[in-house]
């Protein structure tokens, strides 16, 4: 896959990782392109996280192609800086796989629950037969098959050397695209043709989603990615072209998070908005401190505080702002704020069930995929209601319960490499400090909304998160390359 003789790619040993911002005109191109084509394919494709939902029979394939290019544009060099987490990636596949091999009955009938199924095996003169670790086999190929996006969407960004802009103003414009639809689905009465996995009258804002929960949780995300390419954009020559842009982009995703009737989806959108707005705080009163009409007087008591009480101040400006427009609006989401209904409450009384269903199977896992029919093995007559349960609306449980210490440990390595990276962002001046509070309030945002859902099972989010790895370690790779010498030294 690696092509180490290409003389295009070809650096001397000991020489720094290619800097994405040294990318020629045709190579920027190329990356918009290939990124932008990807993103169109997830967004009109991956917005449901079903396996029998029809477009997963164009999205895979689709994103699979998008590996043949990959094979020519991806090297040793612009690999390099992403092993680690290529790694966690092909250690949980890995996983999945082993979970799908047939193990002899011997070891599989002494895993928990699976006495039963021996015994039935021995009603009918099955004795002997092979299972795997997977208690719903045919769930666990779908969900490894499913991989298949995120991985193709990872290597061809690391291939095209996206940087951290063009993966911004991708994911935003995805983020616009959601917006829009929604409004319009909102607008319309909840015409049909406008909702690609739902086919109702009910005015609800999905975009491009098929749950109007995971629509208001990448409005969340977007706005802090929006955010944070406008204060980017305040030193190009066409800063106010751009920043035009970025302000109509912010303003309709805002008023999307207002039509939606998502509590959850509002709840990380208020956090997203905050953040928002501490960036766009933070970088006023830098610039103000460096033109010289912040500089503090002699005596003044705030001097040494204002650098925390105006960013405070503005995030809880922010909030504030989207409460006054959710009231004047008469938002959808202010009304499901207050309003009870069954199945939300549902989740909450899963708690208990999840613990039990965790505190079975935590070693090994029941299999990716799998949570659906398991859980009916635990499902009390007491929470049987016209709804099914799908998932467990708690992903840091249902890895657990799918996955076993196996995936913990996977998630826990991945989680603690990307600690690492921010804190090397952080320490390597403003503007990796600022990419760092960037991308630690998106972290927030997605899990926050993993403890009430799973965004994370859906195509598109899984996508967004392979690209938000990238551009994290395509910034640490650039400002490395930028002072070799220096390395991470903290900058004033």
């Amino acid at each position: 896959m690696f092509q180490s003789s290409s003389k295009k790619f070809a650096r001397a040993k000991g020489a720094p990782a290619a800097n994405s911002a040294t990318l020629s005109p045709r190579e920027a191109m190329r990356a918009a392109i290939a990124m932008g084509g990807f993103a169109l394919v997830v967004a009109l494709l991956g917005g449901s996280w079903r396996p029998d939902v029809p477009q997963l029979i164009a999205l895979r394939p689709l994103a699979a192609l998008s590996l043949l290019p990959v094979f020519f544009w991806l090297t040793r060099d612009n690999a390099r800086g992403y092993q680690v987490p290529l790694a966690f990636l092909a250690a949980l596949a890995s996983w999945m796989l082993l979970q799908l091999i047939p193990l002899p009955q011997a070891i599989w009938s002494a895993l928990p629950t699976r006495a039963t199924i021996a015994e039935i095996d021995a009603l009918v003169g099955l004795e002997g037969v092979w299972r795997p670790i997977h208690l719903v086999p045919t769930r666990g190929w779908n969900a490894l098959a499913a991989l298949v996006v995120p991985t193709s969407a990872l290597l061809l960004a690391i291939a095209v050397r996206a940087p951290a802009s063009i993966i911004l103003r991708t994911i935003a414009a995805m983020g616009v695209l959601n917006a829009a639809l929604g409004i319009l689905q909102v607008l319309s009465g909840g015409a049909a043709a406008l909702h690609f996995y739902v086919r109702g009258s009910e005015p609800v804002a999905r975009g491009i989603f098929a749950n109007e929960n995971h629509a208001a949780m990448f409005s969340a995300i977007v706005l802090v990615v929006i955010a944070r390419l406008a204060l980017v954009e305040q030193k190009r020559a066409v800063a106010g072209q751009w920043r035009l842009i970025y302000a109509l982009s912010f303003g309709l995703v805002l008023v999307s998070v207002l039509l939606t009737d998502s509590r959850a989806g509002l709840a990380v959108s208020g956090f997203g908005l905050a953040v928002a707005a501490y960036l766009i705080v933070r970088n006023a009163l830098k610039n103000s401190a460096s033109s010289g009409k912040g500089a503090s007087v002699p005596g003044d008591k705030l001097a040494g505080y204002r650098r925390y009480i105006m960013p405070a101040l503005g995030t809880a400006g922010g909030v504030v702002l989207l409460l006054l427009l959710m009231l004047l609006a008469q938002s959808p989401a202010a009304n499901g704020l207050v309003a009870s209904a069954a199945f939300e409450d549902l989740r909450w009384n899963l708690t208990p069930i999840l613990s039990e269903m965790a505190g079975t199977y935590w070693l090994l896992g029941t299999g990716f995929g799998s949570f659906e029919e398991v859980y009916h093995l635990f499902e009390p007559t007491a929470l049987m209601i016209p709804q099914y349960i799908n998932q467990a609306h708690n992903d840091w449980a249902q890895i657990v319960i799918e996955g076993g210490l196996p995936a913990v440990l996977i998630l826990g390595g991945a989680l603690g490499w990307l600690g690492l990276t921010l804190r090397q962002l952080w320490q390597s001046g403003w503007e990796g400090r600022t990419d760092a509070l960037t991308w630690l309030g998106v972290g927030a945002i997605l899990a926050a909304s993993s403890l009430v859902d799973y965004p994370l099972r859906t195509p598109i989010f899984q996508v967004i998160v392979a690209w938000i790895i990238v551009a994290i370690a395509q910034s640490v790779r650039d400002k490395a390359s930028a002072d070799p010498a220096r390395g991470f030294a903290r900058t004033r």
